[in-house]
């Protein structure tokens, strides 16, 4: 026996003479159970600011191993949580005037623009009037995959998202012990017509027509239980961004009681509120700048509309 054999076999020796040790076992189950009891702790704590941070989340994202574009739509005064399949052959209007694309290049497109998953979330929002305020990359498909080891995945993982680790636990938690996960194929609804695109391959085009059924998902109880109401100023130069961000707004429950339109100006968007909970909300799906004005009612908001807005 060599030298090196001899001196690997003494350590053996050593190392299970030490596992045998009841001083030892009990430094380990010491260590173990105090590792487990901080672990439950933070568990608990996580679980009550979790708790204490509910918010109703529109999330979309590329589904993973699928050919579809998903939006999952949480609402935590809701005992369903729906998840919409919009198939990525679907042709859509790129928010930020980038022109016509099929839905499956606006992730990459989003790369290069450098803005990651908020083009998709304002395409979606600009060519579908759905209010998606959130985006991800694939990864937080787990949370919808019905695996509890790819849901946790999920939820801690490291991955492109403007979701925050509460958002996620807010999911994970509905979805793995209390909820139902309802699924909508945007392709077998009248939103979407099977057609040729204009690039001669077949896919889907958007149609003019809104299901009623998929309206009241998107719906918003902070508006929709207010009588909120919104009168638009467009100064974009565009009746079209004027009537689809008003069309938006009337799916999650905001009336429309005025359209107007003044001479252009170069911004973006301002929204004008007496309300911070509508200011904060809005500002997830458009990004405009705010105005918090104590001098319009708390179910009053007024947007105007500039020459960059994304939409």
């Amino acid at each position: 026996m060599g030298k090196n054999s001899r001196l690997t076999a003494r350590r053996s020796r050593k190392f299970k003479e030490k596992k045998n040790n009841p001083v030892f076992k009990f430094k380990i189950k010491k260590i173990l159970m105090t590792l487990l009891v901080v672990l439950t702790a933070l568990f608990f704590l996580a679980l009550i600011y979790t708790n204490s941070h509910k918010r109703r989340i529109v999330v979309a994202f590329p589904q993973a191993n699928s050919s579809d574009v998903a939006v999952l739509v949480f609402d935590p005064q809701n005992s369903n949580t729906n998840l919409v399949l919009i198939p990525t052959e679907t042709l859509v209007s790129v928010s930020r005037n980038l022109g016509n694309w099929r839905l499956k290049s606006v992730w990459k497109l989003s790369l290069d623009e450098g803005v990651y998953g908020k083009l998709l979330s304002e395409t979606i929002a600009k060519s579908f009037k759905f209010p998606v305020d959130s985006w991800s990359d694939t990864q937080i498909s787990g949370l919808v995959s019905g695996n509890i080891k790819e849901m946790i995945k999920s939820v801690f993982g490291s991955y492109r998202t403007n979701l925050d680790i509460f958002d996620k636990l807010n999911i994970f938690i509905s979805l793995a012990f209390n909820r139902h996960l309802s699924l909508i194929n945007l392709a077998k609804t009248q939103i979407l017509d099977r057609s040729t695109l204009p690039d001669g391959e077949m896919g889907f085009s958007i149609s003019n027509t809104m299901d009623d059924r998929i309206a009241s998902i998107f719906s918003d109880p902070i508006f929709s239980t207010t009588n909120a109401t919104v009168t638009i100023f467009n100064q974009s130069g565009y009746s079209s961004k004027a009537i689809g961000i008003g069309t938006m707004m009337e799916v999650m429950g905001i009336k429309v009681i005025g359209n107007f339109t003044k001479d252009q100006a170069d911004f973006n968007c301002i929204l004008q509120s007496g309300n911070e909970v509508f200011i904060k909300k809005m500002l997830s799906i458009v990004g405009c700048k705010a105005d918090f004005d104590t001098s319009l009612g708390k179910s009053d908001i007024r947007l105007y509309l500039g020459k960059n807005f994304v939409l």
